[in-house]
């Protein structure tokens, strides 16, 4: 696309107003529907959230302008921040001559000029705080770089006094920002990778991340209200008291238009380094069922005068996402990348002259999921590999919303099981990282794949804490008789990405030693995707066998409610001895079911939906979960982790429910708790971290679920040189929030008391990705997510395991803590008793 951002400075102090108070009506804006009002109708927005000009004439100038922008007091106890912006500004020939004389009048703004053919310029001195030249550079490119609502990028730099410390977590964020009500705007903290997931804004996250001196970026989702959001994507250039904030910020514009709804853009093409009309026909733009999209740039070209009286047709303009115009069409057919790509990929410089040389070439195809469910999907896929006993299906709904992606795996290529009966007695990640490192994926350019695209998918049982730490390790009684952790190895993986409503089959290619094998391969990789996409749009959905349904069957717990309470008691005794802080011991119960285990998942995820999601076939025995806390996740070398203590019900009413939240906030003795187990994540981290970079990201926030509501942080930090994903999953399992504190000497005592495995539970399921090389032949760890193994039930030889615990602390109540595990338990007990009572009443009507 053609530039259209002048090679100008910045300043960051003025007075806007006069040049923001000539505005007319929202009605006059949008009477006239030319390309080249679309584009003068995109919004200036200036630091005032109030204060927006407007212009009706169809006469506009023609580039975009660095313009200086209001000072602003970030927070209360902070010194005056300064906010540089390069805004896309909207003005009339007339507003922009009144612009020019301020500007040339007023020495803080600098000075304007118009050179050749009549496009003016704008320069302002430098002042203050500046965005940096490698952001500057990127906006500045031969193409124009415009948000999911069509508007430009706007270069962002604010100075924080506490930016030396990291980015501010969501609250803080909005008051630098100035936000009319910062603790409940509703701010989220975003992946680069997950915001740009089609890899649009590549090189200008690359130019932010050069811009943070490898310092961490982050987007901030900040909700403005209506359909409008805007994205900031920032990082801190430095470390020292000195250091800002800079990167960029963007809008999104939702319509009220269906997901599949397609338009197309015709009759416009490039000319002479801008976007105009072809000859002196008119701009069309219409539905269209074909899936060929133009994106455009509505800016006039330079030989071309607008506002000469011709009038234009109103356009058939649909105001979509740009990213939902390139990914939603209509399904897409060819698998990606060709053979040809492939053979450059292993060509290019990034495969050969790297350290490591790639094994996996990703391949995929992308189908439509219009009418392909995850949970059909698992089943066909499944059903597919009759010769395996090994699935699984991961979803995630975040606590009150959709989550994006859902994944599917079957008949995976090699599984690795540790434990008694089942292989090696030692800690599995060794076994496992070495695993994976024997395979390097290659770097495809503009290739954007979802967070798990093949690796190990399993888990890793509480047990296994013996081996990273000996000290704990103590004879148990092994009760449910299963691997201490088990992985699967996938190479091939089904991807639901909701947000685009596509499914993609992904496959990884072994890259040969044979060059002249390559074709082969990749003709069966591609055979393999074929078959998995017949599979799942075949018609027929292989639904599991039920067998006939027992109603009312009982719980029992392998310690019942008195031997829990004296479990509380005898820790309060080592509290006040000060062997310990706080320490949480669980409960199992055991039900016997006849559901099929995946009839269970199919209920529990309607009633109990949960950012973690998962059911895991394990041939002897299923794993079915609903998980609310994330145990650790790494990605591009930053962890995080999120601590979850304390917790209250759900109110029958929004008036109860606040209240209730509104009580866990004000509980003295769970904000202790949670405070404990937040240090004590920052502490794990720390053992990994580079220590400028670990910090508390947001502290003590309500959120809610189906049946509880949770106290719940976020705690991060950058992996230091030579520690690995491995290593900060070591150091942070099993989280505080399962053990207590301090760790060892909880777990020491835990295990005293219960005397029994607790297997899965308290442990972690997930999956580690494979590594990769970048564009520059340099080695990238592959990513890791895993999930705290709670509200977690093992189905095997037909009884469901269910197990929860509780914080205890100094002033806990013994029977208010054995009560607190009946409501963790709460949402999967009526799963089961309501599932059942479901198909008991599908199979009483069949019979008749």
């Amino acid at each position: 696309m053609a530039c259209i951002f002048p090679r100008t400075k910045l300043a960051t102090t003025s007075p806007l107003s006069s040049l923001l108070s000539s505005s007319t009506s929202a009605t006059n804006r949008m009477k006239t529907t030319t390309p080249q009002t679309i584009c003068r109708n995109i919004c200036y927005r200036a630091l005032s959230t109030t204060a927006r000009h407007s212009t009706t004439s169809t006469a506009f100038a023609r580039r975009l302008y660095l313009l200086p922008s209001n000072s602003f007091q970030a927070r209360p106890r902070q010194v005056l921040s300064r906010f540089s912006t390069i805004p896309h500004l909207k003005m009339s020939d007339a507003d922009y001559a009144s612009f020019l004389d301020r500007a040339n009048q007023d020495p803080n703004e600098g000075y304007a000029k118009s050179t050749g053919n009549k496009s003016k310029e704008f320069k302002a001195q430098d002042q203050g705080v500046e965005v940096p030249k490698a952001i500057q550079d990127v906006l500045k490119q031969d193409k124009v770089y415009v948000s999911d609502a069509d508007e430009p990028f706007i270069g962002v730099a604010l100075a924080w006094d506490e930016a030396g410390k990291g980015l501010p977590d969501e609250v803080e964020f909005a008051q630098l920002i100035e936000h009319s009500d910062a603790e409940n705007a509703g701010v989220d903290l975003l992946d680069p990778v997950d915001w740009d997931s089609n890899g649009d804004y590549k090189d200008i996250i690359e130019a932010v991340r050069k811009a943070g001196k490898g310092n961490d970026v982050r987007v901030y989702q900040v909700p403005k209200g209506g359909v409008r959001t805007e994205y900031w994507l920032v990082t801190t250039d430095g470390k020292g008291k000195d250091a800002k904030l800079v990167g960029v910020k963007a809008f999104r514009c939702f319509p009220a238009f269906g997901p599949r709804l397609l338009v197309q853009a015709d009759g416009l093409d490039q000319i002479g380094g801008t976007m105009g009309r072809r000859g002196d026909s008119d701009a069309n733009i219409h539905d269209s069922p074909t899936p060929h999209i133009h994106i455009i740039s509505l800016a006039s070209g330079p030989d071309q005068h607008v506002g000469t009286g011709k009038s234009s047709p109103p356009l058939n303009w649909l105001r979509r996402p740009r990213a939902l115009l390139q990914l939603t069409p209509s399904p897409q057919r060819a698998v990606v990348p060709s053979l040809e790509t492939v053979r450059s990929i292993l060509a290019a410089p990034a495969a050969t002259n790297g350290t490591k040389k790639p094994t996996l070439v990703p391949v995929y195809r992308q189908i439509s999921s219009d009418l392909i469910t995850p949970s059909a999907a698992y089943l066909k896929v499944s059903a597919h590999h009759k010769d395996s006993d090994y699935s699984f299906l991961f979803e995630s709904a975040a606590t009150e919303r959709i989550g994006r992606y859902s994944f599917v795996g079957a008949g995976p290529r090699k599984v690795l099981a540790t434990g008694p009966g089942y292989g090696p007695e030692c800690d599995p990640l060794p076994a496992l990282e070495a695993e994976l490192a024997q395979h390097v994926v290659a770097h495809v350019p503009g290739l954007q794949l979802p967070p798990m695209a093949g690796g190990a998918i399993g888990y890793v049982g509480y047990d296994c804490v013996r081996y990273f730490e000996p000290k704990t390790a103590r004879p148990m009684k092994d009760v449910l008789k299963i691997p201490e952790s088990l992985f699967m190895l996938f190479d091939t993986i089904v991807a639901f990405d909701r947000f685009y409503g596509v499914i993609k089959v992904i496959t990884y290619l072994h890259v040969p030693e044979d060059a002249s094998q390559l074709e082969a391969e990749y003709q069966k990789a591609t055979q393999t995707i074929d078959d998995l996409v017949a599979v799942l749009n075949a018609p027929e959905i292989p639904i599991p066998e039920q067998k006939p349904i027992q109603l009312n069957q009982e719980y029992t717990s392998n310690v019942g409610q008195k031997g829990y309470e004296g479990h509380v008691t005898e820790l309060k005794k080592h509290i006040v001895k000060g062997d310990i802080i706080q320490a949480v011991p669980s409960q199992r119960f055991a039900r016997p079911t006849s559901l099929h285990p995946f009839n269970i998942y199919r209920h529990l995820r309607t009633v109990n939906p949960s950012p973690y999601l998962f059911y895991v076939n394990c041939k002897d025995f299923q794993i079915v979960g609903a998980s609310p806390e994330l145990l650790v996740k790494s990605e591009g070398g930053r962890v995080i982790t999120h601590p979850i203590a304390g917790t209250v019900k759900r109110g029958k009413t929004p008036e109860e429910d606040q209240r209730l939240a509104d009580e866990l906030r004000s509980s003295l003795k769970d904000r202790a708790e949670h405070v404990m187990l937040v240090d004590l994540a920052r502490n794990d981290v720390n053992r990994v971290g580079d220590p400028y970079t670990v910090r508390v990201d947001h502290l003590m926030v309500v959120e809610k679920f189906s049946h509880v509501q949770h106290l719940v942080s976020q705690v991060s930090g950058v992996l230091r040189p030579g520690q690995t994903r491995f290593d900060a999953f070591r150091s942070i399992f099993p989280a505080g929030t399962v053990s207590g504190a301090p760790k060892v000497r909880a777990m020491e005592l835990i295990a005293e008391l219960e005397k029994e495995k607790r297997g899965i539970y308290a442990g972690a399921v997930g999956y580690f990705g494979y590594g990769a090389v970048d564009e520059k032949g340099e080695e990238v760890e592959g990513a890791m997510d895993t999930c705290i193994a709670l509200r977690t039930m093992l189905v095997k030889d037909g009884v469901a395991y269910l197990q929860a615990g509780g914080g205890i602390v100094f002033d806990s109540d013994e029977y208010d803590e054995w009560m607190e595990t009946m409501n963790k338990l709460g949402a999967n007990m009526q799963c089961i008793t309501t599932a059942e009572e479901l198909y008991y009443e599908q199979q009483q009507a069949a019979s008749k």
